[in-house]
């Protein structure tokens, strides 16, 4: 019996230690939403998946539907924030990727949480390649990826910066909003009993 083999791109929001080489992987995909699936031997030295599903990594992933659980069955890295490199930027991806494990449990196609994810990530990726981006910078990143997901889940009405490419001058603009998207942001999350 063939397995049809789901080709995806997404973001690999963590993992945890599963059986003795193994790796369960969550991922936000861009078809298939969170999808936690089953990465073999990728805690072993001659592990191939192994680099390619670290925790903040942006990959393409192959997945296949088991009984119980996915399967990664090959994978390829086509981003990463290292966390060794970038230690600020790396904090601010984990907080949005932690953000959005709170938000979603179970599978479903989320487009907009992915434009966010993948906005989010194109900023820090590129604008730490080009120059610095500032603690504030970071902090208003994080606020505003925070925003815009609520907005795709539907826990706060449409505003501003809800759309649209993230950049240095919008997160300036950003912040004069940001003692107010706070406030909404804490709302939602109260509101949302979780």
């Amino acid at each position: 019996m063939s397995h049809h083999i789901y080709q995806t791109k997404g973001f690999v929001l963590g993992s945890s230690v599963f059986g003795e080489a193994d790796r369960l992987v969550h991922v936000f995909t861009e078809d298939l939403g969170l999808v936690s699936a089953v990465a073999k031997s990728v805690r072993s030295v001659k592990g191939k998946l192994r680099y390619s599903l670290q925790d903040g990594a942006f990959s393409r992933v192959n997945l296949v539907r088991g009984k119980e659980v996915w399967r990664v069955t090959d994978a390829e890295e086509l981003s990463r924030i290292s966390f060794a490199e970038s230690p600020e930027t790396a904090r601010t991806i984990a907080g949005i990727f932690s953000f959005v494990r709170r938000f979603i449990h179970g599978e479903g196609r989320e487009e907009g949480v992915y434009e966010a994810l993948s906005e989010s990530f194109s900023f820090l990726t590129y604008e730490q390649s080009v120059e610095e981006i500032t603690r504030e910078e970071q902090n208003n990143l994080l606020l505003l990826a925070m925003w815009r997901i609520l907005y795709a889940l539907g826990y706060v009405e449409e505003g501003e910066y809800i759309q649209g490419e993230i950049n240095k001058n919008i997160l300036s603009e950003f912040s004069k909003k940001r003692t107010q998207v706070l406030h909404k942001i804490n709302e939602a999350m109260k509101d949302s009993h979780l």
